[in-house]
């Protein structure tokens, strides 16, 4: 995350929640727990936070959103690599028979 991102949370943050206060203390401590999360993701959850809680989120609630973020996205990741694998398969060329160890060959009994 990077900065920028990590100052506009808190303007959302402080706009939707009028009593929820960053002092310099708490705005370092927040940026450095949640300074790893992906580029977007703070931001997006701390919106989606606002749209279904009354209460200020806390730090746990903005990485618990990144980390099923993350298992979500890993998941649809790791289906296309399945899918591209599978394309890679149907699409292979045969290795020629030049190239085959006659080990490997069919029918071979030495």
């Amino acid at each position: 995350m990077k900065k920028s991102e990590f100052l506009q949370i808190i303007a959302i943050i402080r706009n939707n929640y009028n009593n929820f206060l960053f002092d310099d203390l708490k705005e370092a401590l927040w940026f450095d727990l949640l300074k790893d999360l992906p580029d977007g993701a703070g931001l997006a959850n701390v919106r989606r936070h606002i749209m279904t809680s009354k209460y200020p989120p806390t730090i746990a609630d903005i990485r618990q959103q990144a980390e099923v973020n993350h298992y979500d996205q890993l998941r649809i990741q790791t289906a296309e690599r399945f899918a591209e694998m599978e394309r890679w398969k149907q699409e292979a060329v045969p290795l020629p028979e030049h190239l085959i160890p006659k080990s490997l060959t069919r029918g071979d009994d030495s």
